[in-house]
């Protein structure tokens, strides 16, 4: 029979009771603990543990049960000795405050918190957030929501990718399965887990890009009665600019002299910020029909918005309403992002424009990014291919002659990195 010391312990740790036998008084001894006297049991346990010259003592085990047997607490002793052994053992796993951090919906939260600041920060897009988090409440949490983030493991990653909904696009799973890979590579890096499970990759069928043609948006701009608005379309559609960075442009960096726009901020949904989506600053050329719209709006100062709508610049959601109402008269289906950035891409692609040239135009970081515009819509390319003397192509973005040729409009043009 071990004698057991009340205040003794050692690294290999030691079951112990706060209790005395019921009914003599004594101390309970052995393993497992016995009253030597009355061969009663405690009702209640807990592990003295030492670490690196610290003292631990546990109580429950991860979930908050206590332990009520002898039983219970060896198994959770036993565990821990194992992690020792393979040179795996956190003290941080046993304290309750950090047990109860590194339970899954704590930790997805305090995740959520942190990704919060990079958003004020100007680092991350509030729409990409909002996003996120969706998926991480609507998702993760309800699957993972009590379990310890260390506990998480391939087979249980994969029991999470089976039971979600069979109606859910594989674009959604593969979103939700990033934002897993994401908090769990954030934990490794943060040594709140020491090992970083594998995420199955999800395979997304390529989305197809569609686009149309000048006389398209030459139908839509005719249907649009607002001069500014127009404008901003127009102005879209030549330099292929991302929505959020034609709203977000100001009059200083509109050159008529030096006849280039500099593109270096962008409207995170409602909310002005010094930068694009990719971190960069594009000098792109004003095309004869863009400039002559242009100079018709009212010239502000250099740090006012090109753009206004009663005074404030266009917000996101009217510029889609005011496309959806122009595109769906025009008898065109084709959304504003489609109409202007994905064309302009589409159409550079037909006119001989090397993709490099393309993606350095629209901004994109990979070729991957752009390699997309050359699967285009076979009506669109029949059309093109079957134009009569350039018609096909002729629209109000740019003046032409006859036969159109790859020159000017998207060559003429500098990428600088911020």
């Amino acid at each position: 029979m071990e004698r057991s010391l009340p205040y003794n312990f050692c690294m290999a740790g030691t079951i112990r009771t706060l209790e005395k036998c019921p009914a003599c008084g004594g101390k309970f001894q052995g393993k497992p603990l016995r009253c030597p006297k009355c061969k009663t049991a405690p009702s209640r346990y807990f592990i003295d543990f030492g670490w690196k010259g610290n003292r631990l003592r546990i109580f429950t085990d991860k979930e908050g049960h206590p332990f009520s047997s002898w039983e219970a607490a060896h198994r959770f002793l036993t565990v821990m000795r194992a992690k020792v052994d393979e040179k795996n053992f956190d003290l941080r796993e046993y304290v309750k405050v950090e047990v109860r951090g590194l339970i899954f919906s704590n930790y997805a939260a305090a995740w959520l918190s942190r990704r919060e600041l990079e958003v004020e920060r100007g680092h991350l897009s509030r729409g990409y957030f909002r996003s996120v988090k969706i998926y991480v409440h609507r998702f993760l949490i309800p699957f993972f929501e009590k379990r310890n983030i260390r506990d998480i493991h391939e087979g249980l990653i994969e029991d999470f990718r089976d039971q979600l909904p069979i109606g859910l696009k594989p674009k959604t799973v593969y979103n939700l399965m990033g934002i897993l890979r994401k908090i769990l590579a954030d934990a490794f890096s943060r040594r709140d887990i020491n090992r970083l499970p594998r995420v199955p990759a999800i395979s997304v069928p390529a989305p197809e890009t569609k686009w149309i043609g000048i006389r398209e948006q030459q139908a839509i701009l005719t249907q649009v009665k607002d001069p500014v608005c127009r404008t901003l379309f127009l102005m879209m559609m030549e330099t292929g600019c991302r929505p959020g960075e034609a709203r977000a442009l100001k009059w200083g960096r509109v050159q008529f002299r030096a006849n280039k726009i500099i593109f270096a901020a962008a409207m995170d949904r409602n909310i002005y910020r010094e930068r694009t989506k990719e971190g960069d600053v594009r000098i792109v050329p004003i095309a004869p029909e863009l400039r002559d719209a242009l100079m018709q709006l009212a010239r502000g100062d250099d740090d006012d918005f090109v753009f206004l709508y009663r005074g404030e610049p266009f917000k996101a959601e009217l510029v889609r309403r005011i496309w959806r109402e122009a595109a769906k008269n025009a008898g065109v289906k084709v959304n504003c992002y489609q109409g202007t950035r994905h064309s302009i891409a589409s159409q550079a692609i037909n006119s001989g424009i090397p993709l490099e040239v393309i993606g350095a135009m629209l901004g994109h970081k990979s070729k991957s990014s752009t390699t997309r515009y050359a699967h285009l819509n076979p009506e669109a390319l029949n059309q093109m291919l079957n134009r009569d003397s350039g018609l096909a192509m002729e629209g109000p973005a740019v003046k032409r002659q006859q036969e159109e040729k790859p020159t000017g409009k998207v060559l003429e043009f500098k990428m600088v990195k911020k």
